[in-house]
């Protein structure tokens, strides 16, 4: 056997290997709330065609306010991650409390660009009358693996790849290999403490021919919170204005990203 053709079992090999440990590690949907208070958990409905999974809402008391204080947290209390989900390079080289930091600062400024776009709401510092305030939960954020999602994405490229290709794109998105991030959300009034709405989302990597995100722990993740915090902005303008909440979900898949 020469060079090439082992070269080719060999990749053949990792490819079906990958596609069986992926198969046998699915994440499971977040169904369980952890920050949300029961009470509000109970409200909400499943809504599969908008942007975020499920949530609740009092529409008519959102139009009363017209700025909005944002307080991003990482909940003390976390979903639990599956093995292959913990089992990643990226806790010898950083710390969680470290990347968690970065996740919270990057989200930060990923809504104050959102609602520098707002028509209808002030992003401000401070409770005070019509300030409504949200508190953005990150209750998991499980890093992309940098060096498979490498593997994945040049391997696509070749003619063994070609082929496998289709069965890893799948899997990836179906087990959320390209990294995860779940967050729910609590809209109050800031004075008096009053919930307006609540909600909440899971957010997989998007699945792409050529992803350059795959090369980064978080790069994927944060596309997911700069797309979420657009549409928490949009959704809050579209309410606003006495209009029906239309924001398409983040696209699953995509030839370049």
């Amino acid at each position: 056997m020469n060079i090439k053709n082992i070269a080719g079992t060999i990749l053949i090999a990792a490819g079906i290997g990958s596609i069986a440990l992926l198969n046998g590690c699915k994440t499971a949907p977040a169904e369980k709330q952890v920050f949300i208070p029961k009470e509000y958990v109970k409200l909400m409905k499943h809504n599969p065609n908008g942007a975020f999974d499920k949530g609740w809402g009092d529409k008519q008391a959102v139009r009363q306010y017209n700025k909005i204080k944002i307080d991003i947290l990482v909940s003390p209390v976390q979903l639990k991650e599956s093995g292959w989900q913990k089992t990643n390079v990226r806790n010898v080289v950083s710390s969680k409390k470290k990347d968690m930091r970065d996740l919270v600062n990057d989200t930060a400024k990923a809504f104050q660009k959102a609602f520098a776009k707002s028509k209808y709401f002030q992003l401000t510092d401070k409770k005070g009358p019509h300030t409504l305030e949200l508190q953005f939960a990150i209750v998991q954020a499980t890093p992309n693996k940098p060096v498979l999602g490498a593997i994945s994405t040049l391997t696509n490229v070749t003619p063994i790849g070609l082929l496998l290709a289709p069965a890893k794109l799948a899997l990836r998105s179906k087990t959320g290999a390209g990294g995860v991030i779940v967050m729910e959300s609590i809209l109050r009034d800031s004075e008096t403490g009053k919930v307006i709405a609540v909600f909440t989302s899971r957010g997989t990597a998007r699945v792409a021919w050529i992803n350059t995100k795959n090369f980064t722990a978080y790069g994927n993740i944060r596309q997911i919170v700069e797309q979420w915090t657009k549409d928490i902005a949009t959704a809050l303008d579209q309410i606003k204005a006495g209009q029906p909440i239309k924001i398409k979900k983040m696209s699953r898949f995509e030839l370049f990203n």
